[in-house]
């Protein structure tokens, strides 16, 4: 398996479709070498496991990399299958999530530096590229990726209106290529405002959109991530097709962090050109296609 994971920009790739998962609360443990977590920190914590996996548990602990605080999350003992028939859009979609609460988090934690996703059993899940463990910032006290006084800048509202606006394009220009599409929100905390946008795509064929993955993964993000003024925490695209194939991009703009994977049997371009006319109802994050970077294809049953 050949996989893609960067800082500071979006690499390709994706998997199969899976609702957004609503949240329990986290658990935060004891520190490796600061003593019980505050309460306060708890709370605080626990208020970004709206966007995480029902059963999920997390501990801070000593980071070996940087020495500053790393973020573990542990994985309910069902949240993904057994292999082979572990479906890889929910493995990758899980440690996007985990990616989304550290992002979160590190904004008012300047010693958190680094955070990692465990299965039940103490192991690393498979697809590591998809978010699974990174580093939010270089060192404890560090500036995050993006800075922007932007991020967080919008309403849900204001987010779903150009979501929704950016649907339409794309509804007009695939035409009957697209069977359906689901756009929806994870919130982390809602009173800082902080939330993630995600879309869902189903399309008759794979083969007849990829040269529209321009429009898919780009285009869809107008107005809300890819530029120099992100203004919400995350976004996720998700493709499925009648035949089960998958595609899809995770974006985490404050720690600079994206990833995915396309189905092997997939001809991805190497180059994704905007062919339909985007418009930023927002003033920020104009459309723009991308280059490929790399892509990580993710084998069924692995």
């Amino acid at each position: 398996m050949r996989s893609c994971f960067t800082a500071g920009t979006i690499a390709t790739g994706g998997a199969v479709a899976l609702a957004i998962a609503a949240v329990a609360g986290i658990l935060i443990a004891t520190s490796g070498a600061g003593g019980v977590v505050a309460s306060s920190e708890a709370a605080l914590l626990d208020s970004y496991a709206g966007g995480a996996i029902p059963g999920a548990r997390s501990t801070l602990v000593t980071s070996s990399r940087s020495g500053g605080k790393e973020l573990v999350v542990t994985l309910p003992a069902d949240a993904v299958g057994e292999p082979p028939d572990r479906p890889q859009v929910q493995v990758a979609h899980l440690g996007w999530l985990t990616g989304l609460i550290a992002s979160s988090a590190a904004s008012d934690q300047p010693d958190l530096t680094d955070f990692a996703t465990r299965e039940s059993d103490g192991s690393t899940p498979p697809g590591s590229a998809n978010f699974w463990e990174g580093a939010v910032r270089l060192s404890p006290g560090s500036d995050l990726s993006s800075e922007s006084s932007s991020l967080d800048g919008v309403t849900t509202d204001v987010a779903l209106r150009q979501t929704d606006a950016n649907l339409a394009v794309l509804r007009n220009g695939l035409g009957e290529l697209l069977v359906s599409d689901h756009a929806g929100i994870v919130s982390i905390d809602p009173k800082a405002n902080r939330f993630a946008v995600t879309v869902d795509l189903q399309v008759t064929r794979m083969s007849d959109v990829t040269r529209f993955f321009g429009d898919i993964f780009d285009g869809l993000a107008t107005g809300l991530v890819g530029g120099t003024d992100p203004l919400i925490e995350g976004m996720a695209i998700r493709v499925t097709d009648a035949d089960g194939l998958a595609a899809g991009v995770w974006r985490l703009p404050r720690i600079g962090l994206g990833s995915g994977a396309f189905d092997p049997s997939i001809e991805v371009p190497d180059v994704r050109p905007l062919t339909m006319d985007f418009t930023s109802l927002t003033g920020t994050n104009p459309p723009a296609g991308s280059a490929s970077g790399g892509v990580g294809r993710l084998p069924h049953g692995e």
